[in-house]
């Protein structure tokens, strides 16, 4: 599939890839530099009216994550996991609400989805959620990304903070609610149990109209100093202007930027491609794969139609299969016809009961082949 791939040339020394990663507070290491971004996968349970019904781990999800845990990829985080079952992201969300107990069944497939995405050594963080002002009193029928839900870029944001408490204003008082939740974490989780946490910040804000250079600098220090966050996320974009689109050239593929990329930080973010290519990260640093990832045949700018895209094949890895292959022009077709059924059922759904992803007819997925046998998973 070499020739499908974003072309580039080819790199030779991956080492600094598959070095681990040491995280100083919880004294945890990830085996490798790679990270798997959070993405909404939907494949949790959901009940139009019973809350307590909402938000607990499927087979299917924990099948996906057995997948992604099998790719070799350094840290994996889940996409998210909704702290309230009214208020989410959208049906078919993890969900851990206040005053859940630690035991029971909801607890247990957790507990198994753990399992599965650290069998073969990656580090396994969730991503905890609220919408915010995604929400809109509402929920989105139409798949978004996970990658940019948190309550920290609606206070650290000028544009979005404009509160005149002691929320507002200064950049202290900005960042005042994540000091404030980081010190009830520590107040339940303390820094010698190992336990992970780490912040992921929206790069939009280290802009002209965001933060200067001098708050920033001064924002790193406060996370890692006063908060102890092990690690800092950088995700990009915005839901709220839904500014998606870009070129390719701003958005690399090619395998050269992923080495040099650790001249400036400490690992490399991925997602959708994962989605792809659950084995991307293992192919790398084992010398399979050379130049980029595997190029799909549809408009990169169209960012709702590549999200519906991993979400499928984020579907299709919980069934136990292959994930489609969209180099491929029949598997095209049949996809784009499946996906308008799919959106038909969507517009039709007034109780919103139709959730998850798209359902592709007309084609036949390997299922996954494990342990040197074909099994479902």
């Amino acid at each position: 599939m070499e020739d499908s791939r974003y072309p580039g040339p080819a790199v030779e020394d991956v080492s600094p890839l598959g070095k681990a990663l040491h995280f100083d507070f919880s004294t945890r290491s990830a085996p490798n530099r790679f990270l798997k971004a959070a993405m909404t996968e939907r494949l949790s349970t959901w009940h139009t009216k019973d809350l307590a019904q909402r938000g607990i781990p499927t087979p299917e999800i924990i099948n996906a994550y057995w997948r992604f845990g099998g790719g070799g990829i350094g840290m994996i985080l889940t996409g998210n996991i909704m702290v309230d079952p009214i208020n989410i992201e959208g049906p078919g969300n993890l969900i851990v609400p206040g005053g859940a107990p630690l035991s029971g069944p909801h607890f247990q497939a957790f507990q198994e989805l753990t399992k599965a995405g650290n069998h073969d050594g990656s580090l396994m963080i969730g991503q905890i959620s609220h919408p915010g002002r995604q929400g809109q009193d509402c929920f989105q029928k139409e798949p978004v990304s996970a990658s940019t839900v948190g309550i920290d870029k609606e206070f650290l944001s000028q544009r979005t903070n404009n509160r005149t408490d002691e929320y507002g204003g200064s950049w202290e008082n900005r960042a005042r609610i994540i000091v404030e939740l980081v010190d009830s974490i520590r107040a339940q989780v303390l820094i010698s149990s190992g336990f992970v946490l780490g912040i992921k910040l929206n790069s939009v804000e280290f802009d002209t109209k965001g933060f200067s250079p001098e708050e920033c600098a001064k924002l790193c220090q406060l996370l890692e100093r006063k908060c102890n966050f092990d690690f800092i996320e950088l995700s990009g974009g915005t839901y709220e202007d839904m500014a998606f689109e870009s070129t390719s050239e701003n958005r690399p593929r090619r395998g050269k930027h992923f080495p040099r990329a650790l001249d400036t930080v400490d690992g490399i973010g991925l997602g959708r491609p994962f989605c792809a290519e659950p084995s991307l990260a293992r192919d790398i640093i084992q010398g399979r794969v050379k130049t980029g990832c595997i190029r799909q045949k549809f408009s990169e700018q169209d960012y709702g139609l590549s999200e519906t895209v991993a979400g499928t094949q984020i579907c299709q890895m919980g069934q136990g299969r292959e994930p489609m292959d969209l180099t491929k022009d029949h598997v095209i077709a049949a996809f784009e016809r499946s996906m308008k059924i799919w959106e038909e059922r969507l517009g039709k759904d007034d109780k919103m009961e139709v959730y998850g992803y798209v359902d592709v007819e007309g084609i036949d997925l390997p299922q996954y082949l494990r342990g040197g046998a074909i099994e479902r998973l």
